[in-house]
């Protein structure tokens, strides 16, 4: 059953019944499906609402697309489109302002060496009046990477710079002074990497490097400018995404799709939630829709997992998603 809203002005369709954040049940829960099926998409989850940024669409064209869902309503509202098409950026959003770095204009291109920055502050009113905005371009040009917030910075996690290096630094950037500086890198180097913040930590898990999938886990602490290996991912992927969330007190990690991009290749389904204080990983039920190149941001209990391809490799332009699939973590001991 549906029925047809009206947010910020914009005539939309959301499904029901709506179970909203807070509501009791773990478990899995399909939501109102982005407008625009897309994969290797960028996300930025905010208090109010989630972005999804860029991608790759149709044929495989990159997108300058950004759609936004208004979690009070469940509604998808179309936002500012970036400056120029990306595909495989990273984004993510500190106080009321989007970041995305990163990213290539054409799959195949080198990655560019620019980011942008969306204020969006004020509330979700007045689209036409904002516009994404250049910040201070990184050091170097990433594609396939992760990006989290904490401590009121970002950091730009993996992904490859379009040269041939065997170990690549972590960038942080801070707002403030719209300035970034290169950090401790990723002890094992990989792209399509899954990364999340909780506590102020940073944490990336999975990804893969010279085609083979990785289960390495690692968190870093921006403090001491190190990174830490974590128990691994019971299955190794790439192109997954993963959420920090928060349920009965406690810090969790949500992994969810991936693939397997060699011959013939595989989607992946399995999700794994990781308990921050406990170590450890325990697996629970499936992605509903198996996908890869799928977005993910947490809020609450719950853990989003948004568009992707249902299909790996070069196959993915025949299976762009748009499901909006919402895992809540259930805080009870396994």
């Amino acid at each position: 059953m549906a029925a047809v809203i009206t947010v910020a002005g914009v005539a939309a369709l959301v499904y029901e019944p709506w179970r909203r954040a807070g509501a009791p049940g773990a478990g899995w829960t399909r939501r109102a499906p982005m407008p625009a099926p897309r994969g290797e998409v960028a996300v930025a989850g905010m208090a109010r609402a989630i972005f999804v940024i860029g991608g790759l669409t149709g044929a495989g064209a990159s997108t300058a697309r950004v759609d936004a869902l208004d979690l009070s309503s469940g509604v998808w509202l179309p936002a500012p489109p970036l400056p120029v098409p990306l595909n495989h950026a990273a984004a993510a959003a500190v106080g009321e302002r989007v970041y995305v770095a990163g990213g290539s204009e054409q799959f195949g291109r080198p990655p560019r060496r620019e980011a942008y920055a969306l204020d969006l502050s004020g509330g979700f009113g007045s689209w036409d009046e904002r516009r994404w905005e250049r910040i201070a371009p990184p050091p170097s040009g990433r594609w396939a990477a992760g990006m989290a917030a904490a401590g009121g910075r970002l950091y730009l996690v993996g992904g490859v710079t379009g040269s041939a290096e065997s170990s690549i630094p972590t960038l942080l950037y801070d707002p403030l002074t719209d300035r970034w500086e290169q950090r401790a890198p990723l002890p094992a180097p990989r792209e399509h990497v899954g990364v999340a913040a909780s506590g102020n930590v940073v944490y990336a898990a999975g990804g893969r490097w010279e085609n083979r999938n990785l289960a390495a886990v690692e968190s870093y602490d921006p403090v001491t400018d190190r990174w830490q290996a974590l128990p691994p991912l019971a299955v190794a992927r790439s192109g997954l995404g993963v959420a920090a969330v928060e349920a009965g007190g406690r810090r969790f990690l949500v992994a969810a799709g991936g693939e397997d991009p060699g011959f013939p290749g595989r989607v992946f389904a399995e999700t794994e939630v990781f308990d921050v204080a406990a170590r450890a990983w325990r697996t629970v039920a499936p992605l509903p829709t198996p996908r890869h190149g799928l977005g993910a941001a947490g809020r609450g209990a719950n853990a989003y997992f948004i568009a992707g391809a249902t299909l790996p490799g070069a196959r993915s332009v025949l299976g762009w998603s748009g499901a909006n699939e919402i895992y809540r973590v259930d805080a009870s001991p396994a």
